[in-house]
């Protein structure tokens, strides 16, 4: 190893000696405003993993952003490149472990999942072809053990990379649901609609005529297939018909709630049958049918 790439590695030991503790406590402080921010504003605990997963995804980011464009810079030899990709990428794990738990990571449900393969993909090519291009246009300007070093840890980096960046992408634009999180909402809004129906009849009635779908505002029936009531993850009920409109053309399987933009990943064909809805249809045919008995019964005896 010459003098001055010895010089050069040692100077950098002692910026990045200096720095550890400095982005250790920045860490700390920033996840620190960030919990009282969470209290001070009533966050959910999904609003709570859903702002650790967005930092934590930005930093990593920010951290591989700086290593791969770093790895480009001419005066980066082949050992203080290493060094310096090394500490960068420990600086990208570190801000994930600061920031988010890894049993948070495993509670979720990412709706846009499906999407993460082509757009890491589409994200990563342009990187490689840069990256292939520098490979085999350095060569005969440094040794090949050097070029190999360097080609290795941009791969590693541009990996690391692209899936935090894809994930923050995937978390902001299709967002995530909490395991079991659906079904809890469903079974809350279940109880609130049966202890509303449980009201005096009178009420009851009246709500007969709120019972149509709120995209095409026609009425549901609990016998025609495309006019039949069914209930989206989010709790928010359409007609078989409408919900058939909703899917996704692409892959068939995502249906996005018109009313508060929440995914479902189902078919419409899989969604469940609102049954509030049709008992009370059902109940409204009945009621019908009595005060035609009651009106024919009353026409007979006069």
């Amino acid at each position: 190893m010459d003098a001055t790439l010895k010089r050069g590695i040692e100077a950098y030991k002692q910026y990045f000696t200096a720095a550890l503790p400095f982005l250790t406590i920045l860490l700390f402080l920033l996840e620190w405003m960030k919990d009282k921010n969470d209290s001070e504003n009533g966050y959910t605990e999904r609003q709570k993993i859903e702002s650790d997963l967005k930092i934590c995804f930005l930093l990593m980011t920010f951290f591989y952003t700086i290593a791969l464009c770093a790895s480009y810079l001419p005066q980066f030899q082949s050992k203080i490149c290493v060094f310096v990709g090394s500490f960068l990428i420990w600086a990208g794990l570190f801000s994930c472990i600061v920031f988010c738990e890894i049993e948070e990571f495993f509670k979720c449900q990412f709706h846009g999942s499906h999407k993460f393969i082509p757009f890491f993909v589409v994200f990563w090519l342009p990187q490689a072809a840069i990256s292939g291009y520098y490979y085999y246009s350095t060569g005969g300007l440094m040794s090949d053990n050097d070029r190999k070093i360097q080609w290795f840890l941009r791969f590693c980096i541009e990996m690391m990379l692209t899936t935090s960046f894809t994930m923050y992408w995937i978390s902001s634009v299709y967002g995530f649901v909490l395991y079991g999180e659906d079904l809890e909402e469903n079974e809350q809004e279940v109880v609130v609609e049966s202890e509303s129906d449980s009201s005096d009849e009178e009420e009851t009635e009246s709500s007969y005529y709120e019972l149509k779908c709120g995209i095409c505002l026609r009425d549901y029936s609990s016998n025609l297939k495309r006019r039949m009531p069914r209930m989206m993850k989010c709790g928010h009920t359409v007609c078989y018909g409408c919900a058939k409109r909703l899917e996704n053309i692409e892959d068939a399987i995502w249906i996005t709630c018109p009313f508060c933009q929440k995914e479902t990943l189902d078919d419409s064909k899989d969604l469940p049958k609102n049954y509030i809805i049709i008992g009370l249809l059902e109940e409204m045919k009945l009621s019908e049918r009595r005060k035609k008995e009651v009106s024919t019964q009353t026409n007979d005896s006069f």
